[in-house]
């Protein structure tokens, strides 16, 4: 498989003014391990004159003295009959094999090649023998020392450290391995799990994920699989349940459609079992929600508190099934799974939008608040029961006091904070306090990134198809001012 080269021009840049100047002392390339360090010091060899430079290409070869060198050079030049002064008449013998032209010294993997080739090295390069060039990755080498550390001070070091690869950088790499241009969101999915590690990168290439991604609309996304695909890509890649939770918490609906999909390639189905039906919910795919959380353990799905929360939503506002849901959470929570209170909490709200305010009073009478969450909807659900009342100032207080909770419970329900946003903006148009809704929706529109407008619109929507009107007047204004 080919891979594309992008990016470094900087460093290559420097690399080839170190190469064009006196020799002055080695030049150490470093950076987080899988930063493409072997592939930098393949573009540095195609950098150098290979007809007046002498180039040895060295790496590890195991612990025995010179056993790096020997592999570069003649044996002959390795041997020394000194037992004091071994590396300094080994570099003059590799200095006059050389015959005049300049030797240039490429060392992958430094940290392991033995101590000997290492000082050796160092010779040659403090008494101007020899260009050496060091790949020497941050992480260190469990149990053993790092003989590269002498290198450290050497008088004329010049450092090179390998940043991660940009976002536009794995996107182009992307778009070359599928034939085609990667979706924004595929590739900020992909930038989120590999870190902008070249290694990382090509890992998830060659275990397959070209074979995970389909064409959509002009651009290539990652698939989503079958229930029963039954393989993963690979056991030992990143782990993208956890960057679609941290995804989900920054509000990013496409990025987190595209890594729960690559977390379902993995094998990670209940650990995004709080996150994906939300996706499918808000995609218009409520019964696949509740169809995926069907296919989990039971411990998975209702057991859980936020999944038990996601499976009920699906019901109330995908499928129109309020009682439903309101019975579901209510029995889980009788049977003492997750967290009572916190269930009890949920049923209470999910009536109180869903049309039964009066049912979410007589509710919340069953609600200890025992917890910030569950003090979160419960004072949701208050909020919900004034606006149908028509006491939309009564509305306003409860709102924010929900949302000064909602900062602390971003990890569990990230979703309720634009929602309740969205809220308080329409309770405040309905009690005439038009200073306060337009200050409130300022930054909160469908073009300010990170504000989960749209997820905000998607469930208001859900629960009535008016409840976002004054909010879609007044963000209006806003914009045109």
């Amino acid at each position: 498989m080919s891979w594309t080269f992008v990016g470094r021009s900087e460093q290559l840049a420097h690399i080839r003014a170190v190469l064009d100047g006196p020799v002055t002392g080695p030049l150490m390339i470093t950076g987080a391990a899988g930063m493409g360090h072997t592939t930098m010091l393949a573009r540095t060899y195609e950098l150098l004159d290979h007809k007046h430079d002498l180039v040895a290409r060295i790496a590890p070869c195991g612990p025995a003295p010179f056993s790096a060198l020997r592999s570069a050079f003649p044996a002959g030049l390795c041997d020394s009959g000194s037992l004091y002064d071994m590396e300094r008449e080994v570099a003059l013998a590799i200095a006059g094999h050389a015959g005049g032209r300049r030797l240039v010294v490429l060392v992958d993997d430094a940290p392991l090649v033995d101590q000997a080739s290492l000082m050796t090295l160092r010779h040659l390069s403090r008494f101007g023998d020899a260009v050496v060039v060091i790949c020497r990755p941050d992480t260190a080498v469990p149990g053993r020392p790092d003989p590269t550390d002498a290198f450290g001070y050497e008088p004329g070091l010049r450092t090179l450290r390998l940043p991660a690869l940009s976002l536009g950088e794995v996107s182009t790499i992307l778009a070359e391995v599928v034939g085609g241009p990667v979706a924004p969101a595929t590739a900020e999915a992909l930038y989120e799990v590999t870190g902008g590690s070249p290694r990382s990168l090509r890992r998830l290439v060659e275990h397959g994920l070209p074979d995970r991604m389909a064409p959509h609309e002009g651009v290539w996304r990652i698939a989503e699989p079958e229930p029963d695909h039954g393989d993963g890509i690979d056991a030992a890649a990143p782990m993208a349940a956890d960057a679609a939770r941290r995804a989900w918490e920054r509000l990013d609906l496409d990025g987190t459609e595209e890594l729960c999909r690559l977390a379902l390639w993995y094998g990670q189905a209940e650990q995004i079992a709080s996150v994906w039906p939300y996706v499918l919910l808000l995609r218009g795919r409520a019964a696949d929600g509740i169809a995926f959380l069907d296919a989990l353990p039971s411990a998975s799905a209702e057991g859980a508190a936020p999944a038990a929360l996601a499976r009920a939503m699906c019901l109330a506002f995908g499928l129109r099934r309020v009682s439903a849901a309101a019975a579901m959470l209510r029995n889980a929570a009788i049977d003492g799974e997750g967290a009572p209170n916190r269930l009890l909490a949920y049923r209470a709200w999910l009536m109180a939008v869903g049309g039964r305010p009066d049912k979410a009073a007589a509710a919340l009478i069953e609600v200890d608040r025992t917890d910030r969450e569950t003090a979160l909807f419960v004072h949701a659900t208050r909020a919900a029961a004034e606006m149908a009342d028509g006491r939309p100032g009564d509305a306003v207080f409860q709102l924010r006091r929900a949302l000064a909770q909602a900062d602390e419970c971003c990890a569990s329900v990230p979703w309720l904070a634009p929602y309740l946003t969205a809220s308080l903006i329409d309770a405040l148009l309905l009690a005439s306090r038009i200073g306060e809704a337009t200050s409130t929706a300022r930054g909160f529109h469908n073009g300010a990134r990170g504000c989960g407008w749209e997820i905000a619109f998607a469930l208001s929507a859900m629960m009535t198809q008016d409840a976002l009107r004054p909010v879609r007047s007044v963000l209006a204004d806003v914009e045109a001012a």
